[in-house]
């Protein structure tokens, strides 16, 4: 039997609900605070969903309304946390609607780069990013299945690898000491402690003109399988890539650690971004 496609109107109001009366204190106090229309929940439900931050198929795949507003505050957080808010509430309110509106923007295929275009580099006709890696993470053991240890830079390279050589991808990448000269810098930091988002990034692609950044949580007990599966998903991101419907796949929305690369429909929405060589 088909699953019920979650009626946003309905997650909205129950939202509201949550904010305005049967939340924490500290959450109906701060929802006092805002003037947020029920349209505008609706509105920003919708963009969630389009970027991919928020699944259908997740929605569709919890069987009661209270579940379906955890997943959909989580996404929240998830947002308010990449767009630098110095809140995380979980609340859809105005700033936070801003925020996706303006990191959102940097999928503007439209817009040009001089270190995208490789112009001047020797590589006509490739794609080229410059990625910076924070020193602290660049250096972090990595442990092993064999009970050794990789560098988290050396792991970020296979990331990088899974995508652009297993998808033949138009594209070469180079890491670079300065951060003033990169693309894409890839830092560690605090996000929400260990067992929960073990990272974000921005949604870039083809022809960005503003630095991109990859985050990992350092908080997290990472081992080999679980940081290769997270570098490879947020560079995903990084590299044009929003959540792909369903389970299975490198880029769903939920982690998935049996998924150890790229899916042939992961790699296919990569050579529509970047072309193949």
């Amino acid at each position: 039997m088909a699953k019920k496609k979650p009626d946003l109107a309905e997650l909205a109001g129950a939202l509201v609900q949550f904010w305005s009366a049967d939340g924490p204190q500290e959450i109906t106090d701060v929802w006092k605070k805002r003037s947020v229309d029920s349209s505008d929940v609706v509105a920003g439900l919708r963009s969630l969903v389009a970027s991919g931050d928020l699944s259908l198929t997740a929605l569709a795949g919890v069987a009661s309304l209270d579940a379906r507003v955890g997943l959909a505050i989580e996404a929240i957080k998830v947002v308010q946390r990449f767009g630098g808010l110095k809140v995380i509430d979980g609340i859809l309110g105005r700033k936070t609607r801003s925020a996706m509106k303006s990191f959102r923007s940097c999928n503007d295929t439209t817009k040009s780069n001089k270190a995208v275009t490789g112009a001047g580099k020797g590589m006509s006709g490739l794609g080229v990013l410059f990625f910076h890696i924070q020193p602290k993470l660049a250096s972090r053991a990595i442990p092993t299945a064999s009970g050794g240890s990789e560098t988290a830079q050396f792991v970020i390279g296979n990331a990088l690898d899974a995508w652009i050589i297993g998808g033949k991808l138009n594209l070469v990448t180079q890491f670079v000491d300065d951060p003033s000269d990169a693309n894409v810098l890839v830092v560690q930091e605090n996000i929400d402690g260990p067992g929960n988002t073990t990272g974000i990034a921005h949604i870039g692609g083809k022809g960005i003109e503003q630095q991109l950044t990859c985050r990992f949580d350092e908080n997290e007990e990472w081992n080999e399988a679980m940081f290769l599966n997270t570098a490879t998903h947020e560079l995903g991101h990084i590299l044009g890539l929003t959540h792909e419907p369903g389970p299975g796949h490198i880029m769903s929305a939920f982690q998935d650690l049996s998924v150890k690369h790229p899916t042939p429909r992961d790699l296919e929405r990569m050579q529509t971004e970047w072309g193949v060589k």
